[in-house]
């Protein structure tokens, strides 16, 4: 099971007319647990990778474009998460420091999918901004972390095969 985002729990008060900030809220729990007595646990970027790609699985009009170009709905999806997670274990844990768990993720899920329209010699289902848009990150963010810990180039968006 994914572990649930801050701006989840947000949206959740906000959908009862509860509203509450994103740093309110971090300042609380971060105070909260320096006085219980609660293991805390940085969160990896391989525990989102199944939720980034649910939620592209439940999008109608991805499920379409992934049944034209791949014979099965199901194992592009399963070869998209192993694929992401793989990608995300190769990074060095200097380059992953600082950056945002669920962000690292939906990049890594991004650049899988470069990987396997390449290898498969097929367009990529998805476009980096309407890919943004569906999983609700940043495009910069998306563009940035293409760039720097994938190395991939921002125009063509070509991703070096796994060694």
């Amino acid at each position: 099971m994914a572990p649930i985002r801050l701006t989840e729990v947000i949206e959740a008060f906000a959908r009862r007319n509860y509203r509450i900030s994103l740093r309110v809220l971090a300042k609380n729990l971060s105070f909260a647990a320096n006085i219980m007595p609660v293991q805390s646990k940085f969160r990896q970027p391989e525990e989102f990778v199944g939720k980034v790609v649910e939620r592209l699985r439940e999008i109608p009009y991805i499920r379409v474009r992934v049944s034209i170009s791949h014979p099965s709905l199901d194992g592009y999806f399963a070869e998209l998460e192993w694929t992401a997670k793989d990608l995300i274990s190769r990074i060095p844990p200097n380059r992953r420091s600082g950056k945002n768990p669920f962000l690292l993720a939906a990049s890594a899920v991004f650049a899988s999918s470069v990987l396997l329209a390449s290898r498969s010699n097929t367009e990529n289902v998805f476009t980096k901004s309407q890919y943004s848009k569906d999983v609700g990150i940043a495009e910069f963010t998306l563009r940035n972390h293409l760039s720097t810990i994938f190395n991939m180039k921002p125009a063509a968006c070509v991703c070096p095969a796994p060694a």
